[in-house]
């Protein structure tokens, strides 16, 4: 592409999240950083008031962007992750190979990253999982020490509602821990009768 053509671009930049105002203090550093870049001039800009879509608030800029390069628009793109782009000038661009090897690497080396993290945070829910699931079945020992209490009463004690409660009851009694008898849950090998 020529050194003095420009890429004239239509973006939006959407902000979902909440509160309100936070959305929009959100995109107004968003713009603003936008302003500061060096190879990006703003050509047009209208931002609209934030709108509650299920339990969150949505806003969003549609801008008009000049660029000097394809590289400087993919970089944008990447840095920004616009939800929508559309190129109205010039009619076809060319890309060098060495501006295409640069966005695919950053286009992978964002795929690792984002992958690594998704491990990372797989590894750390399976971890909690297996706490929590650890903890659960001490509160319930605890409860039943020499008890039997019924579904409701154990929810009650141990804080977890029946409806979430009875899962990990049914799991316990699989495993051979616990015992489900008329008057309630008691601990498997509980020596107190039933009356």
């Amino acid at each position: 592409m020529p050194e003095n053509q420009k890429i004239i671009v239509k973006v939006i930049i959407e902000i979902v999240g909440k509160p309100k105002e936070h959305v929009s203090k959100s995109l107004d550093i968003v713009l603003d950083k936008i302003k500061e870049e060096k190879l990006i001039k703003i050509l047009e800009k209208e931002t609209f008031e934030p709108k509650k879509v299920e339990s969150f608030f949505s806003t969003f800029a549609e801008l008009e962007l000049q660029f000097n390069s394809t590289s400087k628009l993919l970089d944008f793109c990447f840095d920004y992750m616009p939800s929508s782009v559309e190129i109205t000038s010039p009619d076809k661009l060319s890309l060098q190979s060495t501006d295409l090897v640069s966005v695919l690497n950053d286009l992978l080396s964002k795929l690792h990253a984002i992958s690594n993290n998704v491990a990372n945070l797989n590894a750390e829910n399976q971890l909690l999982k297996r706490n929590g699931e650890a903890l659960l079945k001490n509160l319930i020992t605890l409860s039943l020490e020499n008890k039997i209490l019924s579904l409701e009463d154990l929810s009650k004690k141990i804080g977890i509602v029946p409806k979430q409660l009875k899962p990990f009851l049914d799991v316990f009694i699989k495993k051979g821990k616990v015992e489900k008898t008329k008057k309630g849950y008691q601990l498997a090998g509980n020596t107190k009768k039933e009356n």
